[in-house]
Protein backbone atom coordinates (compact mmCIF):
# COMPACT_ATOMS: atom_id res chain seq x y z
CA UNK A 1 0.00 0.00 0.00
CA UNK A 2 1.22 3.84 -0.64
CA UNK A 3 0.14 6.78 0.62
CA UNK A 4 0.02 10.19 -1.85
CA UNK A 5 2.93 12.79 -1.03
CA UNK A 6 0.78 16.06 -1.25
CA UNK A 7 1.27 16.91 2.13
CA UNK A 8 4.96 16.11 2.60
CA UNK A 9 5.91 17.53 -0.48
CA UNK A 10 4.35 20.45 0.38
CA UNK A 11 6.63 21.00 3.81
CA UNK A 12 9.43 20.62 1.57
CA UNK A 13 8.55 22.91 -1.52
CA UNK A 14 8.54 20.33 -3.88
CA UNK A 15 5.91 19.22 -6.69
CA UNK A 16 4.02 16.00 -6.59
CA UNK A 17 3.18 13.75 -9.86
CA UNK A 18 2.17 10.77 -10.88
CA UNK A 19 -1.03 9.17 -10.46
CA UNK A 20 -2.92 9.96 -6.59
CA UNK A 21 0.11 11.83 -6.08
CA UNK A 22 2.26 9.10 -5.75
CA UNK A 23 6.03 11.08 -6.66
CA UNK A 24 7.59 14.06 -5.13
CA UNK A 25 10.59 16.17 -7.25
CA UNK A 26 12.08 18.44 -4.39
CA UNK A 27 15.29 20.39 -4.98
CA UNK A 28 18.80 18.66 -4.77
CA UNK A 29 18.95 20.00 -1.00
CA UNK A 30 17.04 16.92 0.24
CA UNK A 31 17.75 13.13 0.57
CA UNK A 32 15.54 10.55 0.70
CA UNK A 33 16.25 7.65 3.32
CA UNK A 34 15.04 4.32 3.70
CA UNK A 35 14.06 1.72 6.69
CA UNK A 36 13.15 -1.01 4.29
CA UNK A 37 15.10 -3.19 2.17
CA UNK A 38 13.13 -4.67 -0.63
CA UNK A 39 11.54 -8.10 0.26
CA UNK A 40 12.44 -7.56 3.80
CA UNK A 41 9.29 -8.60 5.56
CA UNK A 42 10.45 -6.94 8.92
CA UNK A 43 11.13 -3.21 9.64
CA UNK A 44 10.19 -0.07 11.95
CA UNK A 45 9.35 3.50 10.67
CA UNK A 46 11.53 6.28 11.18
CA UNK A 47 9.37 8.54 12.76
CA UNK A 48 11.88 9.19 16.22
CA UNK A 49 15.20 8.72 13.67
CA UNK A 50 13.60 11.12 11.26
CA UNK A 51 13.13 13.46 14.27
CA UNK A 52 16.69 13.52 15.64
CA UNK A 53 17.94 14.05 11.93
CA UNK A 54 15.56 17.13 11.48
CA UNK A 55 13.72 15.39 8.81
CA UNK A 56 9.91 14.65 7.54
CA UNK A 57 9.27 11.20 7.74
CA UNK A 58 6.60 10.06 5.21
CA UNK A 59 5.35 6.90 3.71
CA UNK A 60 3.18 3.72 5.29
CA UNK A 61 4.23 3.64 8.74
CA UNK A 62 6.87 6.07 8.48
CA UNK A 63 9.21 4.11 6.26
CA UNK A 64 10.81 7.14 4.73
CA UNK A 65 12.73 10.31 5.80
CA UNK A 66 13.27 13.45 4.03
CA UNK A 67 16.59 14.82 5.04
CA UNK A 68 19.13 17.69 3.93
CA UNK A 69 21.06 16.51 1.34
CA UNK A 70 24.70 16.21 3.43
CA UNK A 71 23.04 13.02 4.99
CA UNK A 72 24.48 10.12 3.40
CA UNK A 73 22.43 6.49 4.04
CA UNK A 74 24.65 3.51 4.73
CA UNK A 75 23.60 -0.17 5.23
CA UNK A 76 25.30 -3.54 6.57
CA UNK A 77 22.74 -5.66 4.61
CA UNK A 78 21.58 -6.75 0.96
CA UNK A 79 18.40 -7.43 0.10
CA UNK A 80 18.09 -11.67 0.72
CA UNK A 81 20.79 -11.70 2.76
CA UNK A 82 19.55 -14.19 6.12
CA UNK A 83 22.59 -12.91 8.31
CA UNK A 84 23.97 -9.86 8.64
CA UNK A 85 25.51 -7.31 12.02
CA UNK A 86 24.12 -4.48 13.03
CA UNK A 87 25.84 -1.21 12.72
CA UNK A 88 25.30 0.59 15.96
CA UNK A 89 28.24 0.91 17.28
CA UNK A 90 30.31 1.36 13.81
CA UNK A 91 27.42 4.19 13.35
CA UNK A 92 28.67 5.91 16.72
CA UNK A 93 32.18 5.89 16.02
CA UNK A 94 31.05 8.03 12.90
CA UNK A 95 29.31 10.05 14.47
CA UNK A 96 25.97 9.00 12.38
CA UNK A 97 22.36 7.65 14.05
CA UNK A 98 21.74 3.73 13.31
CA UNK A 99 18.52 2.91 12.72
CA UNK A 100 16.17 0.26 10.51
CA UNK A 101 15.45 -3.52 12.02
CA UNK A 102 18.25 -4.84 13.77
CA UNK A 103 20.09 -1.41 13.17
CA UNK A 104 21.38 -2.13 9.61
CA UNK A 105 21.25 1.53 8.30
CA UNK A 106 23.31 4.00 9.40
CA UNK A 107 22.48 7.86 8.34
CA UNK A 108 25.74 9.98 8.73
CA UNK A 109 26.76 13.84 7.74
CA UNK A 110 29.14 13.73 4.51
CA UNK A 111 32.36 15.70 5.71
CA UNK A 112 32.80 18.95 4.15
CA UNK A 113 36.08 19.19 2.42
CA UNK A 114 38.37 22.16 3.59
CA UNK A 115 39.34 24.74 1.58
CA UNK A 116 42.48 24.30 -0.60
Amino acid sequence: SWQGMSSVCSSLGGRTYGQGNAFCAVSSDYTQLSSKLPGDTNWRGMGSVCSDLNGISFGEGGIFCAVTSDYVQLSSKLPGDSSWQGMRSLCSELGGVSFGEGDIFCAVQSATPSPA
